[in-house]
């Protein structure tokens, strides 16, 4: 079997778009797997770190997987105290790729269980959460739970209506022929009693 020298050229041109073209692709990826989330890295006791890609949920993310979440802020300036704060930093994304196949992403860094992390820009005291983010934080959460028992209701509606099929007319008016017989023959059957009882001077 022989192979033209057309052929070749076709795989030698598709080999090469491949390769030019798949850089691309991956970078878009992870362009797209980063969108609208923040890269956190938290450090153990033991100085194991552990990172996790979050989703921003207004002012948190979503919870990790050990359900902990987190409380990204980026650098910014108290126009009154004039303090710069922030525990958010641009990193490349992921680690261990070349350079051209990574992306920019948002992170911090925070020792376990400490949701504020740590401030890069000022002291550690400027980036405690006010009472104001807090407030903010539990309207988020109640709108979070408000919506999913909305979901939830409008679910089991939907499952009861897929059970309730609409009668047939023909048959709503059998059973109601059905019950007025029963009615007028329960009433006939009490009279004839009654004439029999009163026939027998028990009345």
């Amino acid at each position: 079997m022989t192979i033209d020298s057309n052929t070749i050229t076709y795989i030698i041109g598709g080999a090469m778009l491949l390769l030019l073209g798949l850089p691309v692709i991956i970078k878009q990826y992870y362009v797209m797997k980063t969108k609208g989330k923040t890269l956190v890295r938290t450090v153990t006791g033991q100085e194991e770190e552990t990172s996790y890609l979050l989703k921003l949920e207004g002012l948190t993310t979503e919870p990790n997987s050990k359900n902990r979440a987190y409380v990204p802020r980026g650098k910014h300036t108290d126009p009154k105290t004039k303090k710069t704060a922030g525990n958010t930093f641009e990193t490349w994304y992921p680690e261990g790729l070349p350079r051209f196949l990574q992306v920019r992403v948002r992170a911090m860094a925070t020792p376990e269980g400490d949701p504020t992390g740590v401030n890069f820009y000022g002291d550690q005291e400027d980036i405690k959460l006010t009472d104001f983010q807090i407030g903010v934080i539990h309207k988020e959460a109640f709108s979070k739970v408000a919506i999913a028992a909305s979901n939830d209701s409008r679910d089991m509606l939907k499952e009861l209506k897929g059970f309730t099929q609409p009668l047939n007319k023909g048959l709503v008016y059998g059973l109601l022929a059905v019950i007025l017989l029963a009615v007028a023959g329960s009433a006939y059957l009490g009279y004839m009693v009654y004439q029999a009882m009163l026939n027998a001077g028990w009345i």
